[in-house]
C-alpha cells in the first residue's frame, strides 16, 4: 500500500513579471484552459497550455507547477522534476514545492534525493504532517525502518487523526517483533478512522498468522465492509479476499478458500499470490 501522497497544488499567485492589461488578460485566460484541462484529465492539453504561458513569461509560478503537475500525471518524471525546480528557484520558500519533488524523485527510485527534499519541506513548514509521512515511506524504502517509524510518530504528533501514519507505524511495531504495541496502533488507526481498510488487513494478517482465526476472519470481514482502497501491489480488498481465503484453507474449509481466492482474481486478475493459491487448493480439493 506504499503510496506516495501528492498535492495538486492549486496557488494564486502574482505574476513574477508585470504585464499589460491586455497580456495578462491573455495569461488568465489560459490558466484557466489549464486548470479545464487538468479537471477533465486531459494532461497533455494541459502540458501545452502551460508551457505557451511559459513562453510569453518565463517566470510564471503558476504556469511552472500547473506544467510539473501535468507532467507527473503523465508519467513524464524527468520533465516533472525539472520544472518542479524551476518553480523552487522562483518561490524557494514554498514547501509544497519541495514536497512534490520529493514524491517524484521517489517514484522514479532516487529515495536520497527524496529523502533530503522532504527534509527542505520541513525546514520551511515544520507542522507539514504530509511530508513527515512521505518521509517515512521513504525511510521504509531504504530500509531505515527506525527513523521512518520516528517520522510517522512526528505526523501523529502534527495529526492526531492521520490514520494512513498509524497503519505504517503499526508496521514498523510488527517489524521489531513488538505485536501488541502494532495491534494498538492499528486498533488506533480504526479509532479515528473506522474506514481504515489496511487497519483491519493488517489486524488479520497478524491474527492469522498466530493462528487465531476467528479474530483473523472477523477482521478480514471488516476490510471486506468498507469501502476499497487501491495500493501497491493490489487493493485492500483483494489482499483480504486472498487472506480469508488461506485462513478457510487452514480451517480445512476448501470450497470456501476457492471462492475466496476466485474473488480476489476477479478483483485483481495479475494477483500470482491468489492464483497460485487457488491452483494448490483446487488439487488438494481433488485428490480428497
Amino acid at each position: 500500500m506504499m503510496n506516495y501522497r501528492f498535492l495538486a497544488i492549486l496557488l494564486t499567485v502574482s505574476l513574477a513579471i508585470p504585464f499589460s492589461p491586455i497580456a495578462a488578460q491573455s495569461t488568465e485566460s489560459l490558466l484557466q484552459k489549464g486548470y479545464a484541462a487538468q479537471s477533465l484529465a486531459n494532461y497533455s492539453d494541459a502540458e501545452r497550455v502551460f508551457q505557451r504561458i511559459l513562453a510569453q513569461d518565463p517566470r510564471n509560478l503558476e504556469a511552472h507547477i500547473h506544467l510539473a503537475n501535468a507532467f507527473y500525471n503523465q508519467g513524464k518524471l524527468t520533465q516533472a522534476i525539472a520544472t518542479y525546480e524551476k518553480a523552487i528557484q522562483i518561490d524557494p520558500k514554498n514547501p509544497y514545492l519541495y514536497y512534490n519533488l520529493g514524491i517524484t524523485l521517489a517514484e522514479q527510485g532516487n529515495l536520497v534525493e527524496a529523502i533530503a527534499t522532504y527534509h527542505h519541506a520541513l525546514e520551511v513548514d515544520p507542522q507539514f504532517t504530509d511530508a513527515y509521512y512521505n518521509l517515512g515511506l521513504a525511510q521504509y524504502a531504504q530500509g531505515d525502518i527506525a527513523q521512518g517509524m520516528t517520522n510517522f510518530q512526528r505526523a501523529i504528533e502534527s495529526n492526531p487523526d492521520d490514520s494512513d501514519a498509524y497503519i505504517w507505524l503499526g508496521k514498523g511495531y510488527y517489524f521489531y517483533k513488538e505485536v501488541n504495541k502494532a495491534i494498538e496502533t492499528w486498533k488506533k488507526a480504526i479509532e479515528v478512522d473506522d474506514q481504515a481498510v489496511y487497519a483491519y488487513n493488517s489486524l488479520a494478517d497478524l491474527y492469522a498468522q498466530q493462528g487465531q482465526y476467528a479474530e483473523a476472519i472477523a477482521y478480514y470481514h471488516q476490510a471486506l465492509a468498507v469501502p476499497d482502497q487501491q495500493g501497491i501491489p493490489v487493493s485492500a480488498h483483494t489482499l483480504a479476499h486472498n487472506g480469508l481465503g488461506e485462513v478457510l484453507q487452514e480451517q480445512g474449509n476448501l470450497e470456501g478458500a476457492i471462492k475466496e481466492y476466485q474473488e480476489s482474481i476477479r478483483l485483481d486478475p495479475s494477483f500470482a499470490h491468489a492464483q497460485k493459491n487457488l491452483e494448490e487448493v483446487q488439487k488438494k480439493l481433488v485428490t480428497q
